[in-house]
């Protein structure tokens, strides 16, 4: 008899524990799952702005491109704006030496 009540007992803590196992595995599954999902919003976040800054980045290179083609265009004419006067200049200055 108290060998069967030995027994039972032990049973009983191993049932116990079973059950604390049981609940704590469930517990980290859980913790698991929401970490898990926190993770995958987060990086979904960092995704999206990412690609907003090399949208960004793209389109700013794009402006500063246009705005530098822009740039040479308008220095080129002045520099032929520039080539001209000179060109009229000498014509100028040779006409008077020639009086």
């Amino acid at each position: 008899r108290e060998r069967r009540e030995q027994v039972a007992f032990l049973n009983r803590i191993c049932a116990k524990e079973r059950e604390l196992l049981v609940g704590r595995a469930e517990s980290f599954q859980r913790q698991f799952a929401e970490a898990k999902e926190l993770w995958d919003r987060e990086r979904a976040l960092l995704q999206d702005r990412i690609h907003v800054s090399e949208t960004a980045i793209a389109a700013s290179n794009r402006f500063s491109l246009e705005r530098a083609e822009e740039k040479e265009v308008s220095l080129q004419r002045q520099i032929s704006d520039l080539r001209q006067s000179e060109q009229s200049l000498e014509v100028q200055v040779q006409k008077e030496q020639s009086l």
